[in-house]
């Protein structure tokens, strides 16, 4: 299911969140270069589309991770729906949403680049990840809940 799909399911009258990370960025070539890798231009113009998807809902507000291709994505969006007649806010970056749950970051970025991101995100989903690497992914997903729960005031 496309998400232009997704949305005509979402009612307009409940708050919805949507988690997600980037559009798409510039080439990663090394593992510091994965913290400075920017939006291409389509990146940007999609993250604009999707903006003007969003502007029939009442309210759209973006938090966004420290980087900067993150903000760029949130900052897109917002431009989109606003252009569009809709009613966005940028709330600004929470640290939360930039991977704490990354326990040893260069060991990590290091195994992305060697083996992947694809495996990297499948061994640590199925906790075949070294230990003191990273969060166990359940944990990692109870944070992030408690997190938009404490943003939104939501009781779980």
């Amino acid at each position: 299911m496309r998400f232009s799909e997704w949305l005509d399911l979402v009612p307009a009258d409940r708050a919805v969140a949507v988690l997600m990370r980037h559009a798409e960025r510039n080439p990663i070539e090394s593992v510091r270069d994965s913290l400075e890798a920017r939006l291409t231009a389509k990146g940007i113009k999609d993250s604009e589309l999707l903006g003007r998807e969003l502007s029939g809902f009442p309210r759209i507000e973006l938090h966004h991770s420290p980087v900067e291709r993150c903000r760029q994505t949130a900052r897109a969006i917002a431009t989109g729906c606003t252009d569009a007649g809709g009613n966005a806010s940028v709330f600004g970056s929470d640290t939360i949403l930039g991977g704490p749950y990354m326990l040893d970051w260069r060991r990590a970025m290091a195994l992305v680049m060697e083996r992947g991101a694809g495996w990297f995100v499948k061994k640590w989903f199925t906790g075949e990840l070294e230990p003191g690497l990273v969060t166990d992914a359940h944990e990692a997903a109870r944070q992030q809940l408690e997190n938009l729960a404490d943003v939104y005031h939501v009781r779980l």
